[in-house]
């Protein structure tokens, strides 16, 4: 849970993830064509995202009730939830509230759909363009460019 450098351990996997799927998924495009990288890399994202749906409603209805009980930790990590059930279900399924430890699939998920484009772009015209807003989100998010205040 520690960061080394500017990567959480959470980062680092989507990051490392992204070579193997780019590897696997691009060779795909070239042998069975780009309709079918993008439905095999549609339904592993819908993969990731029922995980993501499940483990979040195991969290809400069966581990918080349970620690609200106990006066246990996983209340405050819910916090969220236990003030506004409704909304923050609504916003966990939209991908927009990750309670802490939940975080990791969300946005594994919006890479993986992302993925497909992202894919056929470098394949129809190069990596550059990619790489360079890859690079100016990394360092607008290294200057909490996208914090909310």
């Amino acid at each position: 849970s520690q960061s080394f450098g500017f990567v959480s351990a959470a980062e680092g996997f989507v990051f490392l993830s992204a070579f193997p799927v780019g590897s696997v998924y691009a060779r795909m495009a070239q042998r069975q064509g780009v309709p079918a990288m993008q439905r095999a890399l549609a339904r592993r994202a819908l993969k990731v995202y029922a995980a993501h749906v499940a483990l979040l409603l195991f969290l809400l209805f069966v581990l918080v009730p349970l620690a609200c009980r106990a006066g246990g930790a996983i209340a405050d990590l819910a916090s969220f939830y236990a003030a506004h059930p409704a909304p923050a279900l609504a916003s966990g399924l939209a991908l927009s509230y990750a309670p802490a430890l939940l975080d990791i699939l969300p946005m594994y998920g919006v890479f993986l759909a992302a993925s497909a484009c992202l894919l056929r772009h470098a394949q129809q015209r190069g990596w550059t363009a990619i790489l360079a807003g890859s690079v100016v989100l990394w360092s607008a998010a290294q200057a909490d460019g996208g914090r909310t205040v």
